[in-house]
């Protein structure tokens, strides 16, 4: 069973911390010395308690703001059959929508036009030259009549996604971060590296041959290819000054959710020695997959013309040990939970050739995998448009 104050991290490994051992210094911003700095916390904790520790948390947007980060006080390792087990007796998800009707009017988020105004202003920024990718967000608020279970709300996000990199991580304000990503940054086990760069993206569909057709088109797609290439070219860059080697496939696979289908290269390596995986998700993030490119003009416009800070929404979620193994994801396809209100962020690669409607409805169709996790736990009283520039 989960609490709303336990952070809880479901990757390769699944990890369900209690309490609070150690806590990263509010002060300290999620730059460059990050890695060090909570490498020490680790191994401080190890030497007085005698028993092995690891860190979990957030990172968020914009790495010149404080990282949510805490050594856990108790921390469980659990399988796939826990869970299972778990849920079993947790019973079933009440409180959430129960008419079809509800539902479905639940999981489809309103039109919003001020996005699309807010990507034909990207578009002419590309078209002069200021920047050629920038990842352009959308923001809704919600209310719910109750306070909603986190707990529940990560076990119906978990179910939603079970290959995802399911996160639950509670802020220094009383709110937590709760989600599933399907894109992984950095992970670390001894000397190997793992990364999944994921860019390009279509909608599924509950007909088969709908469904088909649409993986076919986004494979084929030579504006989601090129946002592809573009990512993993320079995410491999990123990469490389921390590795003996890396192997980067040429060319993209299709990479299956149960909502969406996704370019995505899996890119491994070799570290070179004393690498942490902190060291290498801080060093690449923001990646394009987020922000744009060039990364700080990117990140310029995307404060001009999105109305509210993104705080951790498109962050990094994970976790680290004292060898400096671990993993960490895009905090994705996820909601910030404050009580009974929920905020909702989810965002489309702008480049040369995008089309403000196909944006749009890519990002109505990320939002709909959070709100359908939101309609399984409780019903929505209230949906606000957060307006964009």
């Amino acid at each position: 069973m989960y609490g709303s104050d336990d952070v809880i991290f479901h990757g390769r490994r699944r990890w369900h911390g209690t309490g609070r051992r150690a806590v990263l210094p509010r002060e300290l911003s999620a730059g460059p010395g990050l890695a060090d700095v909570v490498l020490s916390m680790l191994r401080r904790t190890e030497a007085e308690d005698g028993v092995p520790r690891i860190a979990l948390g957030a990172i968020p947007f914009d790495p010149s703001l404080p990282a949510h980060i805490i050594v856990p006080e108790h921390v469980v390792e659990v399988s796939a059959q826990d869970e299972e087990a778990a849920d079993g007796v947790a019973g079933p998800i009440v409180g959430a929508s129960s008419e079809p009707a509800q539902r479905a009017a639940a999981v489809i988020p309103p039109d919003d036009p001020g996005y699309r105004i807010a990507v034909g202003a990207a578009l002419r920024a590309i078209q002069a030259g200021i920047v050629t990718k920038v990842v352009l967000a959308r923001t809704m608020d919600l209310e719910a009549g109750d306070p909603i279970d986190t707990a529940a709300l990560f076990r119906a996000f978990a179910g939603q996604n079970p290959s995802a990199y399911a996160y639950h991580v509670p802020d220094d304000a009383g709110g937590v971060l709760v989600g599933a990503s399907p894109e992984l940054v950095a992970a670390v086990e001894g000397a190997r590296l793992r990364s999944l760069p994921l860019a390009g993206t279509a909608a599924r569909h509950d007909d088969p041959r709908a469904d088909d057709v649409a993986r076919v088109a986004l494979g084929s797609s030579v504006k989601d290819r090129h946002e592809h290439a573009v990512l993993v070219s320079e995410l491999a860059a990123r990469l490389r000054p921390f590795t003996e080697t890396l192997s980067v496939p040429r060319e993209p696979e299709i990479v299956e959710t149960p909502r969406l289908w996704h370019l995505g290269t899996p890119i491994e390596g070799r570290l070179r020695p004393g690498t942490t995986v902190l060291d290498v998700a801080g060093a690449v993030h923001p990646t394009p997959a987020v922000c744009g490119m060039p990364t700080m003009a990117a990140h310029d416009l995307i404060r001009i013309l999105e109305p509210q800070d993104r705080g951790l929404y498109a962050g990094l979620v994970g976790w680290m040990d004292s060898s400096g193994d671990g993993e960490w994801a895009l905090a994705l396809r996820g909601i910030h939970v404050s009580g009974s209100t929920a905020r909702l962020h989810a965002g489309a690669g702008i480049v040369s050739g995008s089309d403000p409607i196909a944006e749009h409805a890519e990002t109505a169709a990320k939002l709909g995998s959070a709100l359908r996790a939101l309609a399984a736990v409780t019903p929505v009283r209230r949906r606000t448009l957060v307006g964009a520039a």
